[in-house]
Parts: structure tokens; C-alpha cells; sequence
């Protein structure tokens, strides 16, 4: 990462930025064919990518409508959105939270995006290592924080999703997209949000 083109902050104001993995799978969406595509609304607090490998996906806020057909990346923000899915969509699926401590998104102005996936394959290959650890998750469990892992499976999912968020937000860079919220946060501030 060029860390020129980022903000640069004190290492313990980035100790405040609360990331973490939801979870991350690579097979076909659940769906009934009978009933078509696939449609959930509603209000997301965590961020998504999602690499098509067949059908598409498509999500829309407000009346702003994106759509990834197969081999592009299709990167979500946190908010009030509606998401479709054709019945026949294979994703490579990532979902996690990345937030300040006063509530603000560090990955969402200027999302979302669509991407072609061959221009960007670092993208791929580092959630690669996230979907094998996540396969052992049942396909019901959408929250990897109330699954059971030991620490090898903890530090493995940490380092594997520092690696790709490295790759991620070079790339929202390159697109304009800044990462931002607050972090010159008060430390009686912190003292009172860390005891709460």
C-alpha cells in the first residue's frame, strides 16, 4: 500500500479502528428457483464484496442502481440498501464490519463500486485464504464472531483479512475513494467509550 496517498495518524488512533471478518464464502447463493431472483432490503451496518462467478448481483440505494455481472467485484457501504440476486449466482463473498469508535464507516463515501475482477486478481487470492478458514463455518452461521475458533483460526482470519484490506483499499484509492471518520478522538473520550 502507498501509504503517501493515506492519512497518516498515530499508531494508537489506528488501535480505535474496530475491523473484523462476518463472514466470507465462495459457493452458490441459497435460493428457490421457483421463486426467481433472490431480494433482501433492508438496513446493513456492515460493508461487502462480492466477486461474481456466475448470474449477478445487483444493489440499489435510493435510486441509484449498481450491478456486477460474472467476473466483476461489486463492493458495498453500510446503509439502507436492497440487494438482488440471480438464482443462479456463484459469489466469492466478503462481509465485515470496519468502524471508528464514534460510529463512522472507515470504508463508505464514494461506494459503491464495481470492478472487473481481472484487473484487480490480489483481490481474489487474498480472500481465498478467509473463504478455506470460513469453510469449517456451518452455512447457516452469517457471523463469524459467534462461532468457536481457537487462536491459530483467530490470527490466521486477522492476518488474512489485514492482507486483503491492504489490496482493497489500494484499490478504492486508485478509484478516488478515500478511507475517512473520525480519529483525533479525545482520550477521555476513549476512556469513557472503552469502560462502557
Amino acid at each position: 500500500m502507498t501509504l503517501a496517498r493515506t492519512k497518516h495518524i498515530l499508531y494508537r488512533d489506528w488501535l480505535n479502528l474496530r475491523a473484523h471478518l462476518l463472514w466470507c464464502y465462495d459457493h452458490a447463493i441459497f435460493c428457490d428457483r421457483e421463486q426467481g431472483p433472490v431480494h433482501r432490503s433492508s438496513e446493513y451496518g456492515n460493508n461487502g464484496a462480492w466477486l461474481v462467478r456466475s448470474g449477478w448481483a445487483q444493489v440499489t440505494y435510493g435510486d441509484q442502481v449498481f450491478r456486477a455481472n460474472p467476473g466483476q467485484w461489486l463492493i458495498v457501504k453500510p446503509g439502507q440498501r436492497s440487494q438482488s440476486f440471480a438464482v443462479d449466482s456463484h459469489l466469492l463473498s466478503v462481509s465485515f464490519e470496519a468502524a471508528w469508535p464514534d460510529g463512522t464507516h472507515w470504508l463508505d463515501k464514494g461506494l459503491p463500486l464495481v470492478i472487473d475482477a481481472h484487473e484487480h486478481p490480489a483481490l481474489e487470492r487474498k480472500a481465498k485464504p478467509m473463504a478455506r478458514i470460513m469453510s469449517h463455518v456451518p452455512d447457516d452461521q452469517w457471523d463469524a464472531r459467534k462461532h468457536p475458533v481457537d487462536y491459530r483460526q483467530f490470527l490466521q482470519l486477522e492476518r488474512s483479512l489485514n492482507d486483503w484490506f491492504l489490496i482493497l483499499v489500494e484499490i478504492l484509492i486508485a478509484h478516488g475513494i478515500t478511507p475517512g471518520g473520525r480519529t483525533n478522538i479525545d482520550e477521555r473520550v476513549m476512556k469513557a467509550v472503552n469502560l462502557l
